[in-house]
């Protein structure tokens, strides 16, 4: 992934994508499957809207935000993972392109031509898994896209990776030139969403395949876990991403997942983790060691709501900030909730 590191405003022209088109120009799972081969376990992950007010405190000045959207190999710990950073204007993205080329070296390699600029780089991780990261950094006017490819055979041939890089370009093109229409989420999704309040500041949504939820909740078994929701005739869920307002590094996620039924909603949850685990008011709380993170859980009528509170730096545990606002808005969440089943 790319660092951002802090440069002085340039002089050309700003960026007028907004985070919702961007999010609309990352690349779809029959795009990721096609590009590495056809492989229907390349699933998507959990997104990140990587705008402020979230990790204000580490933004440059001349990044406007980013977006993340990642990608995982069941079965394997590999990973896909694209990450735009848009920038106030072409000057700032350039600048920031030639520190990351400089700072790279004699460590890139040639390859496709794709965008405005672009610099192949690779590395053996020095983690406990080692797993071979191939990344390349392409500036397409203001804004630069991240690619990285982390697999365990070895690093990753650069003409494929060019490939889906310019993919990637095509499409983000699209959606600037209005050829891709975003579609905003309507009164009915938002009202899935926890209500406005003073604990969290609401910094994207979507709806996003069921498939996510996996990753969300961690699952040991992602297929079996995704078919306990499509047994049930749940393929997708509304995603909400946010900034906990009293320590802007912790990311707060939350997952509104509709059924047909209360009954439904009952039997899934009794299925994941038992209805005997919930509380009188019918919640579920708990930390995480392993994670880092504080994880929340409500059965509702024909709603399960679902949250997570830990840093955006994916190192670093949860603060204790999270604790009491994470728990005023399950309950706010949960109460609005209850008034629509």
């Amino acid at each position: 992934m790319v660092a951002l590191t802090a440069c002085t405003r340039g002089s050309g022209s700003a960026s007028n994508a907004t985070p919702l088109q961007v999010y609309t120009a990352a690349p779809t799972v029959n795009q990721v499957r096609s590009s590495l081969g056809g492989d229907a376990l390349w699933w998507p992950a959990t997104p990140t809207f990587g705008v402020r007010p979230l990790d204000l405190e580490f933004t440059p000045e001349t990044v406007r935000f980013t977006i993340t959207q990642r990608y995982v190999h069941l079965g394997t710990p590999e990973s896909l993972v694209a990450q735009y950073i848009v920038y106030t204007n072409t000057s700032g993205a350039t600048t920031e392109m030639t520190n990351i080329t400089n700072n790279l070296g004699t460590n890139t390699v040639t390859g496709p031509k794709v965008g405005d600029q672009v610099v192949y780089t690779g590395q053996k991780l020095a983690t406990s898994t080692a797993l071979y990261d191939t990344a390349m950094i392409i500036r397409q006017g203001a804004i630069l896209v991240s690619v990285d490819l982390r697999e365990v055979s070895g690093f990753a041939d650069v003409n494929r990776l060019g490939k889906i890089g310019s993919s990637l370009i095509s499409r983000l093109k699209d959606v600037l030139a209005n050829k891709i229409r975003p579609t905003p989420p309507g009164q009915t999704d938002d009202a899935l969403l926890p209500p406005p309040g003073t604990d969290v500041t609401l910094v994207g949504a979507a709806r996003v395949p069921i498939e996510v939820s996996a990753d969300m909740f961690g699952a040991a078994s992602p297929e079996a876990f995704v078919g306990s929701f499509r047994s049930l005739g749940v393929t997708d869920f509304e995603f909400g991403d946010y900034a906990l307002d009293a320590d802007l590094h912790m990311e707060v996620r939350t997952a509104t997942f509709a059924f047909q039924s209360g009954s439904d909603a009952s039997s899934w949850v009794d299925q994941a983790i038992g209805l005997s685990s919930l509380n009188q008011n019918g919640q579920a709380t708990t930390y995480v060691d392993a994670t880092g993170k504080y994880y929340g859980f409500f059965l509702q009528g024909r709603f399960v709501g679902f949250m997570t509170c830990g840093s955006t730096a994916t190192t670093e545990a949860a603060a204790r900030a999270c604790e009491t606002p994470f728990i005023r808005v399950l309950n706010a969440w949960q109460l609005n909730l209850a008034q629509q089943s």
